[in-house]
This record gives C-alpha cells, sequence and structure tokens, in this order.
C-alpha cells in the first residue's frame, strides 16, 4: 500500500526528494475534500501522498506556483519537480 501522510508540520520540503510524490491541498470545511481522501490510498506503492491544509501550512503553499483557487487541488511532483496537477480521472489511473 502506498504511504499517505497528513502535515502537522508545514515541512512539505522534507517529502520533495521523493520520486513520486502527490501533494493534496486541502482546506477545513471543504466537503470535496473530505470525499477523495478514500481515494488516496490504494495507489500504486510508487506514490508518496502528502495531504496539505492549506490553512495551517502556509509555507507549503511555495511549492504550487499559482494561486490555489479551488479545493482539493492535487499536484504530482517527480524528484521536486511538478510534473502535473491531478484530476480525478489520473487519480483512478493511479491504483493498483
Amino acid at each position: 500500500m502506498n504511504e499517505v501522510i497528513e502535515l502537522t508540520k508545514d515541512n512539505l520540503e522534507h517529502y520533495m526528494s521523493s520520486k513520486w510524490l502527490l501533494v493534496v491541498y486541502t482546506t477545513k470545511g471543504c466537503k470535496s475534500c473530505v470525499k477523495i481522501k478514500p481515494h488516496l490510498y490504494g495507489l500504486e506503492e510508487k506514490y508518496k501522498v502528502v495531504i496539505v491544509d492549506f490553512d495551517d501550512n502556509p509555507r507549503s503553499q511555495r511549492f504550487f506556483k499559482r494561486k490555489l483557487m479551488m479545493f482539493p487541488t492535487m499536484t504530482l511532483f517527480e524528484q521536486g519537480y511538478l510534473v502535473k496537477e491531478i484530476e480525478m480521472e489520473d487519480l483512478i489511473k493511479m491504483k493498483k
């Protein structure tokens, strides 16, 4: 099973060296954010997932170069480089 981490410290940079990192930006009170969480488990093992609460982790927002407008926002990084934003259809393809 893939590793899923809910960020408790504002230290996303600690995970950016991962080969494949899926960063999920969420916010409190976001119903879609709650609905998507079960889909983050059961991805291929190569994907590490970090869930970042947008309100509680301002330093971790710097890895997303544009203004976050919608939640959840999912981004895929390869060894610290942004590959693309992930949509739900992409997430389903990343499942085992």
